[in-house]
């Protein structure tokens, strides 16, 4: 028997899975690697792919098979699905010779593969924590983890606050402190937490809906360069913007007429700096 981890829409890769035979849609194998789309394992490799889904399938190829240059992975153009289960409800029913394989996989205290805590229905605090500290991501298989659980995660990787529904203030201070890009990951941030990310991060704000002027203004005058990233930058960004590098003027999506003649000016003042550096240069050759 062979294996196969899917997401919970039972999907994997961008291929739709189904009970029962599955058949390649497109002829096209990928060219680069020379594999089909459907992918499996054995049970000696699961643990690897534990990172894929929430789901276990259990699959026979069916078709030509051909194996992934230098990895436990195998594809094939036909692959039927004998069954799918929750992955701790198909671990339980597993024998003890097929869980000493899988443990040898996730090893001591899930220190090899953090992943594999969805083999266990109620893990305890230590295990989830193991896993945590082996790799954050694993916090998104943890049913209602604790405050402590999901700072610890998201303190290792700001992103992992994907994963977490409705996370508190101060997770997302500590996301964003990090990274401010993490920002894309919040949903409906407060105006704190933003400004928060683009002091760490001015582009950042490319993650922001509608920034406010304070928010725009405040990126420009960390870095002049974000205003490449505000789609209607008001006109105290676009002169800040201006005053910092005229040239930015050029970025400027709707420049207003105060905008323009900011720039008027700027330009005019450099052209002249420019011409009386001339002078002085050649009068005192």
């Amino acid at each position: 028997m062979f294996y196969k981890i899917l997401d919970s829409n039972l999907r994997h890769n961008g291929v739709q899975y189904q009970l029962g035979l599955n058949v390649e849609t497109n002829d096209k194998q990928n060219t680069v690697l020379d594999v089909h789309k459907l992918g499996y394992t054995d049970l000696e490799n699961i643990c690897t792919c534990l990172f894929a889904g929430s789901l276990i399938a259990e699959v026979e190829p069916k078709g030509d098979v051909k194996r992934v240059m230098g990895s436990n992975i195998y594809t094939t153009d036909r692959l039927y699905v004998h069954n799918i289960s929750k992955i701790s409800d198909w671990y339980e029913t597993q024998t003890e010779e097929v869980k000493q394989i899988l443990e040898k996989q996730y090893g001591n205290r899930l220190g090899l593969n953090g992943h594999a805590i969805q083999f266990f229905k109620e893990p305890s605090t230590e295990m989830k924590i193991d896993a945590i500290n082996e790799n954050p991501n694993t916090i998104r298989w943890m049913e209602n983890p604790s405050e402590t659980l999901k700072q610890l995660a998201v303190s290792k990787s700001g992103n992992v606050i994907g994963h977490i529904k409705n996370p508190s203030r101060e997770l997302q201070i500590i996301a964003v402190s990090s990274n401010g890009g993490n920002i894309r990951y919040i949903e409906n941030p407060s105006e704190e937490v933003k400004l928060i990310a683009i002091n760490n991060n001015a582009n950042s704000i490319q993650f922001i809906e509608n920034p406010s002027e304070l928010l725009q203004v405040e990126a420009i005058k960390k870095e002049v360069g974000s205003i490449l990233f505000i789609k209607n930058p008001s006109e105290k960004a676009q002169l800040t913007a201006i005053e910092k590098n005229h040239s930015s003027f050029r970025c400027i999506n709707n420049p207003t007429e105060s905008a323009k003649q900011a720039y008027s000016i700027a330009e005019s003042a450099r052209f002249l700096k420019i011409t009386q550096d001339s002078s002085v240069l050649k009068y005192s050759v």
